[in-house]
C-alpha cells in the first residue's frame, strides 16, 4: 500500500504536469483561434445577459 505522503506527492506531480501541458497548449494558439474564443465568450455573455433580463427584469430600470 502507498502511504498518504506518497499519494500526495504523486498527485502534486500529476497536477503540475497537467498545468504545464495546458500552458504549453495555450501558447500555441494562433491569433485567429484567440479571436474566435474571445468572440464566442462575448456572444455567450450577451445571450446570458439577455436571457436574465427577460426572466428576471430589474424593476429599477422600468
Amino acid at each position: 500500500m502507498l502511504d498518504t505522503g506518497t499519494v500526495a506527492a504523486i498527485g502534486g506531480v500529476l497536477l503540475a504536469a497537467a498545468i504545464l501541458y495546458a500552458l504549453i497548449m495555450n501558447r500555441r494558439r494562433s491569433a485567429g483561434q484567440v479571436h474566435r474564443t474571445e468572440e464566442a465568450t462575448k456572444d455567450l455573455y450577451e445571450r446570458v445577459d439577455h436571457e436574465d433580463k427577460i426572466t428576471d427584469p430589474d424593476p429599477k430600470t422600468n
